[in-house]
């Protein structure tokens, strides 16, 4: 083989640009998923990426490339670049593993980069579709090999390998990752753990193959189980300082999750002497996210205490880990917040359960993150309108479309969604000038344990209710609410303003407060129209219910 070196005119020392020649991989066809191509593939991939000095960059020629696991670490200001997305492509290689005879598995990133300062990615379209992988993880399965308790998709990896995301960046700072594209993911698609400045941007992610997902069958009697995943298009964890703009996501899980994990103790971020236990100043900007890929058409999950049908997740979720404190005895508010400084604006969100999901993580393995205690200081939701665009074609038109409640979980209490913007748990928001249409199941935007918010000049219709579960009576149907817990006293939302709204064709009131104490709600300069009030009770579109200190 035959690295060509191209010296650079920038005053860089040494800086070359490495550039695999086409000769010296082995193009592999779609359908072959298993084959000793990937072995010569990584091999010199890997050669180059660990010759690389600062100001390197690496080039890889178009081509359809069977690989394994790529690994960059401990190196300063390098590139990987491609011929283009869809002109490059790097496709998993299919593992066998059975944990229980070869041991830890190594992991399944088609990339990893670990303790890397100064990295870029682009023109490359990674495909880490796990159909085709044979793991053996933990878990019980019945005798059809449909999962009966837990999570087996997952295989046991070991601590320091490359986990099981198709993209895998941790412990790294200034990270430029764009005009690329992702696709599945054994888990998540792409991640960023510990991760200090990232720009991602101009990027497509496709992940989805849950009708195979949850289910694990074997090749043979007694033969290995096959376990499929695809969970979270782009997943944020202890990440500082991010960028996520201009990117079109479909995922059937949620597509862009922002967690603290405050567990993740070990590592201070580049530049900081004090541990990172959190997430903080996150933009999430002009993006296309919806979380039915193509892939729902006709798509059956199948498996005890799962949905019957998979109807997508968040668009965006933002949440404390749910084994964290799960019983909810740390206080974190105010600077304490773990979670921080978070911006959501001008996105086009549609065909999930939520919009925007925060401060709340239900259902979540055996564990729930839902605590009062677990605060997020400083979260602004603004301009989701016909005026702005996004995508990373830039040509999809912002707004809050098409959110679905799910009505196909097995167990009743377990129905949730069909909020747009859902927020638990919150300190500073605001949230402004958003277009929400076509709601099925809840409200426009829900308020619980929040405190000092703005609601104003929000354009909410077509709200339409439906039971949350069948023990709960409340029916859903308001462009807003602010249900806090019935408790005594009110809630003390410490200030908050709602204001400049309109709010029409909802299937019960406009705005609906309850528990509530402390804040202004406008009757002059909200607008309700076509609204259903419930019977015998206030007629008007403003319903305000056990308040204490209210202004109207």
């Amino acid at each position: 083989m035959a690295f060509f070196l191209w010296l650079l005119a920038a005053p860089v020392a040494e800086a070359a640009i490495i550039e695999i020649p086409q000769q010296d991989l082995v193009i592999t066809a779609p359908h072959v998923v298993r084959d000793e191509s990937a072995v010569t593939n990584t091999r010199v991939m890997q050669q180059a990426l660990d010759a690389c000095r600062d100001g390197d960059v690496v080039l890889l020629p178009a081509g359809s490339f069977l690989v394994k696991n790529l690994l960059i670490t401990g190196k300063r200001n390098i590139k990987l670049r491609g011929a283009g997305a869809g002109k490059t492509l790097l496709r998993r290689h299919a593992e066998r593993w059975d944990n229980d005879t070869q041991g830890l598995f190594p992991g399944l990133a088609i990339l990893h980069v670990k303790e890397v300062d100064n990295f870029e990615l682009s023109g490359i379209t990674f495909d880490g579709n796990a159909e085709h992988m044979e793991i053996k993880g933990p878990g019980t399965f019945d005798r059809n090999r449909f999962i009966s308790s837990g999570s087996p998709q997952f295989p046991t990896c070991e601590p320091d390998g490359s986990h099981l995301h198709t993209v895998a960046i941790e412990r790294s700072h200034d990270m430029q990752i764009h005009h690329a594209e992702f696709q599945d993911g054994y888990r998540w698609c792409v991640y960023f753990g510990q991760v200090k400045k990232v720009h991602f941007h101009h990027n497509q992610i496709t992940t989805g193959r849950l009708s195979t997902t949850w289910m694990g069958h074997t090749d043979q009697a007694g033969g290995i189980m096959h376990c499929h995943q695809s969970q979270d298009g782009l997943h944020l964890v202890n990440v500082v300082n991010a960028i996520i703009q201009w990117n079109t996501i479909r995922s059937e899980d949620s597509a862009i999750s922002i967690e603290a994990n405050p567990a993740w103790n070990w590592y201070a971020l580049h530049g900081e002497t004090m541990r990172n236990l959190g997430s903080r100043q996150i933009r999430v900007l002009n993006n296309d996210i919806s979380t039915n890929s193509a892939a729902h058409e006709k798509n059956l999950v199948t498996g005890h205490d799962l949905a019957e049908q998979w109807i997508g997740q968040g668009c965006i979720d933002v949440f404390y880990h749910e084994k964290w404190d799960k019983e909810g005895k740390v206080d974190c508010r105010g600077e304490r917040a773990l979670i921080r400084d978070i911006l959501i604006a001008e996105n086009r969100l549609s065909q999930a359960r939520h919009a925007v999901r925060v401060g709340i993580f239900r259902n979540a393995n055996e564990n729930n993150a839902t605590s009062p205690q677990h605060r997020i200081q400083g979260l602004t939701i603004l301009n989701h309108h016909s005026r702005a665009r996004a995508g990373h074609n830039h040509q999809a038109i912002a707004g809050v479309s098409q959110i679905t409640k799910d009505v196909h979980h097995p167990h009743l209490a377990s129905r949730h969604g069909g909020v747009a913007f859902l927020l638990h748990h919150a300190d500073a928001v605001v949230v402004e000038d958003n277009e929400i249409t076509d709601v099925d199941g809840g409200s426009g935007i829900e308020m619980v344990g929040c405190t000092k918010f703005f609601i104003r000049r929000n354009r909410i219709s077509h709200i339409r209710g439906t039971k949350l579960a069948e023990a709960d009576e409340w029916h859903g149907g308001e462009g807003i609410r602010i249900g806090n817990p019935d408790t005594k006293p009110c809630f003390d939302a410490l200030g908050f303003v709602i204001a400049d709204n309109l709010i029409r064709e909802t299937a019960s009131y406009g705005i609906f407060i309850t528990d509530t104490a402390n804040g202004q709600c406008s009757r002059k300069t909200n607008i309700t129209l076509q609204f259903f009030p419930w019977s015998k009770e206030e007629s008007r579109g403003i319903y305000l219910r056990n308040v204490e200190r209210m202004h109207e």
